[in-house]
């Protein structure tokens, strides 16, 4: 018997352009009930790990500080497992428009909300991982546990990419807003309108109109409503214990030989 065909590489069908903490798990949840195979930054920190954080970053830097435009092939970077993205696109947006805005029948979101409260939320969850990760002790475990390095380079090549400053930097949060603001315009200045779904978290948005947007009938399920500030730094300090514990581990297996001989010839003298 001759082996199986491997699957067909996924065409990316959607492109759901909305920055981080503006309502993106959920529709990245909502994309898989509607039966589509979505990307999303869940998938890049616990599918993925570091090697893809480090393509990531890289992207950001090069659009961001270079000018460089694609900054990465992204249907090579998603490897045909994807049907859509979600959040990934926000940060290296000239890159994703360059990508998929000549093929008509990718269809676009962009989710906004109110730029200072997109601040607020940044604030207490993504900046809230960069301190974790950039604090004396994970520094010291990321010796032995490169995801402490790899966390904090992307995260300080995603704040970098939204106005430049890192969080702890002298008008880190204006400089998010302002980035913000000038994010948004350019992607309903550059999408066509009528392949654009443009919603508002303060306005509240749901099954009716990314059905409709999309041509899929209504599920029964209730619009998934998931990772609000309390959600996320749960998850966060769940993982970033589990690295600590595991980066411990090993900077014990290495130090115990050390111990060892240091005792010995210190009773030798």
């Amino acid at each position: 018997m001759s082996d199986p065909k491997p699957p067909s590489p996924k065409r990316i069908r959607v492109v759901v352009m909305s920055a981080s903490r503006c309502g993106t798990m959920g529709l990245y949840t909502a994309l898989k009930t509607l039966g589509y195979s979505p990307c999303h930054m869940y998938e890049m920190i616990f599918v993925h790990g570091e090697e893809h954080l480090r393509k990531l970053s890289d992207a950001m830097e090069a659009e961001q500080h270079r000018g460089q435009v694609p900054a990465m092939d992204i249907d090579d970077f998603l490897a045909g497992q994807y049907d859509a993205f979600v959040e990934i696109g926000s940060f290296f947006p000239l890159t994703t428009l360059h990508c998929y805005l000549p093929d008509p029948n990718v269809k676009w979101i962009l989710a906004e909300r109110d730029p200072a409260r997109w601040v607020s939320s940044l604030d207490e969850t993504v900046a809230y991982v960069y301190r974790s990760c950039s604090a004396v002790d994970a520094r010291v475990l990321g010796v032995v546990d490169p995801w402490f390095r790899a966390q904090r380079r992307w995260l300080a090549a995603w704040f970098r990419r939204w106005g430049g400053r890192v969080p702890g930097e002298p008008g880190y949060k204006e400089r998010l807003q302002s980035s913000y603001l000038e994010y948004n315009e350019l992607v309903k200045s550059k999408v066509p309108a009528d392949r654009l779904l443009n919603l508002k978290l303060e306005d509240g948005f749901g099954w009716n109109e990314i059905c409709d947007f999309l041509d899929h009938p209504v599920p029964k399920e209730q619009y998934p409503s998931i990772n609000d500030r309390t959600e996320f730094r749960a998850l966060v300090d769940g993982l970033v214990k589990v690295h600590k514990l595991s980066a411990m581990r090993r900077m014990a297996v290495v130090l115990a030989p050390i111990f060892g001989v240091a005792t010995y010839l210190y009773w030798l003298s």
